[in-house]
């Protein structure tokens, strides 16, 4: 079975200790974390999740902690914005930040619309990256200014303008933007992990899109994405993240080891049926 990781704004509520227990109890192998701190623009601080490890020493031990104790794996530090506001000081905060909690995946997303500046941020945080060890993975979303689609972000990461810089596949993106799985097929080799949800094919207005990304996502197999073919195209190495925000859930009062068991069990059915 592969390693399947509970991506954190799925219980975005939750201090990292808090999650990581959870997804324990709930049987995943592994989280994805958020580092919050001065990389997030004012622009997107109202949807930043809390609880940022970036400045926060003691939280940052006690989540350590919590994940030797559970035997859960950090496979992600989330985060990592290039935005107009972008600091090379910022970046080497939150890669000190992955070093220290030993995650060697940092989850980057684009927001700056101006693409020479972009370039050389995000150039600037691969090449810092790969000096520490550490790996890119890039997310695109139709909502961005660049990395759109992925057919856009192979091609931005054919031009070797970006050492290292692997690809981050949000599903939720990949139906949304048009693609396909055979789109998923020509670019497997650059995926590192891709972020399973589930929902409706038709792309809805841009307000609506945004919020059933970061609040309303319905769980794997219970919706029109063909998650079955993205996941047979997965290379065997790329982490699977299950990023399932369901406030209707919470809204219901059912606990978080409740709503990310029902996601996890979602995706082992969506697994089993995949490997049939």
């Amino acid at each position: 079975m592969r390693h399947i990781s509970l991506a954190c704004l799925t219980l975005v509520e939750l201090p990292p200790p808090q999650m990581i227990s959870a997804a324990a109890d709930a049987g995943y192998q592994g989280v994805s974390l958020t580092a919050g701190g001065p990389l997030i623009p004012a622009s997107m601080q109202t949807i930043s999740p809390p609880h940022p490890l970036v400045g926060d020493r003691k939280l940052r031990r006690a989540t350590m902690a919590r994940a030797k104790d559970t035997g859960i794996k950090l496979d992600l530090l989330e985060g990592l914005v290039t935005s107009a506001d972008f600091t090379s000081a910022a970046c080497r905060e939150f890669m000190d930040v992955a070093e220290e909690m030993d995650i060697k995946h940092l989850a980057a997303v684009n927001v700056d619309t101006d693409r020479g500046r972009m370039s050389e941020s995000l150039a600037a945080t691969c090449e810092m990256a790969g000096q520490r060890g550490l790996i890119v993975n890039i997310e695109f979303m139709p909502l961005l200014p660049f990395f759109t689609s992925v057919e856009e972000t192979a091609k931005m990461l054919g031009e070797k303008i970006f050492p290292g810089l692997t690809m981050m596949v949000d599903v939720l993106h990949l139906c949304r933007s048009g693609g396909t799985v055979e789109d998923m097929s020509k670019i497997a080799p650059l995926v590192t992990g891709s972020q399973f949800s589930d929902g409706a094919l038709a792309r809805p207005s841009d307000e609506r899109y945004l919020h059933q990304a970061m609040y309303e996502r319905d769980i794997p197999g219970e919706g029109a994405f063909p998650l079955e073919e993205i996941f047979n195209a997965l290379p065997d190495q790329a982490i699977v993240y299950l990023e399932v925000p369901k406030k209707s859930f919470r809204d219901r009062g059912l606990d978080a080891v409740e709503r990310a068991r029902r996601i996890l069990d979602g995706m082992r059915r969506v697994e089993a049926m995949a490997r049939h």
